[in-house]
């Protein structure tokens, strides 16, 4: 059993429109500190979850578990019982930790992976799925599904892995597109300077004029080079990261890029949890707390 919690935002933001109507999108970025949790809600009541957070540490017994803190009560609060989908877009410990609470506690229809072995604790969660009897399956750029009106399209890793990088974990995450009349959701995972640019070259038409970018790697200068930005040109712009993190995201130099690019830029670390709604036409965003107008606030190389 996971607490209940009562969650009230502040509506920031609303475009190309009076306000979102029935049959919405909502994509909701969970604050669960420094790591990534995302849950998809289609307008005809199915629920993805991409990724849970953890501790990047990689200790799965100290501090506070982000899946039973923070992604078990936003699902409660919305009263959601059981996710269709799961998606672990790279078995790093603060995409995937919190996923072991969601395994143990929440009915899940199919997981979705990159195929990339990880850490002991992402090899737990992708068995504690298999023993619940939960299909697990690891995907590559060329799936596409429909959920209702919506079109999902995995964009990354691709058939072929980028390998002999820094960090092939992070540069195959699966990336997702997704689709909803006139309005498109790009979510990157940890994926860095080389598996932007794969994207790039291999789906360039199908990224331009991104409505909501989850921002790569939670800010980090390894990823969202200036051509990304200036080519997905998103219009708003979610990063998620811890308060005061010691890997100094989000760095100056990629919120300069979103910003020169007029993108809205809302952070989980000034904003808490973040949500994108929409009907495909208009489009709102809503944040948990006030936010700071001034997104270079708390970035790499500013003072607080």
């Amino acid at each position: 059993m996971f607490r209940t919690t009562l969650f009230c935002f502040i509506i920031v933001t609303v475009t190309a429109g009076a306000g979102c109507k029935r049959s919405e999108l909502t994509v909701t970025c969970i604050d669960v500190g420094q790591g990534d949790a995302v849950l998809i809600s289609f307008p005809n009541g199915k629920h993805w979850l991409v990724d849970a957070g953890g501790n990047p540490a990689g200790d799965t017994e100290a501090g506070i578990d982000p899946g039973h803190r923070n992604v078990l009560p936003v699902l409660r609060a919305k009263a959601i019982q059981s996710l269709d989908v799961v998606v672990m877009t790279h078995p790093d410990e603060d995409h995937v930790q919190g996923m072991l609470a969601v395994a143990r506690h929440v009915p899940v229809g199919r997981v979705y992976w990159n195929g990339f072995e990880g850490s002991r604790t992402e090899q737990r969660v992708r068995a504690t799925f298999g023993q619940k009897g939960t299909s697990v399956e690891a995907v590559s750029a060329g799936s596409r599904t429909n959920v209702g009106d919506v079109a999902v399209a995995v964009l990354s890793p691709p058939p072929s892995p980028i390998l002999g990088t820094r960090s092939p974990e992070n540069e195959n995450s699966v990336i997702l597109l997704i689709t909803y009349r006139g309005k498109s959701i790009l979510l990157t995972g940890d994926v860095e300077e080389a598996g932007e640019g794969v994207l790039l070259r291999s789906a360039q038409s199908e990224v331009k004029d991104i409505s909501l970018l989850k921002v790569a790697h939670h800010g980090s200068d390894s990823s969202s080079t200036p051509d990304f930005v200036r080519r997905t040109h998103p219009g708003v712009a979610f990063i998620s990261c811890g308060k005061r993190n010691r890997y100094g995201h989000p760095s100056l130099d990629v919120i300069r890029r979103f910003e020169g690019a007029g993108t809205q830029i809302y952070r989980t670390d000034q904003c808490g949890m973040l949500e994108w709604k929409s009907d495909g036409y208009s489009e709102a965003v809503a944040t948990m707390l006030p936010c700071n107008e001034n997104a270079l606030r708390g970035a790499q190389g500013v003072e607080d």
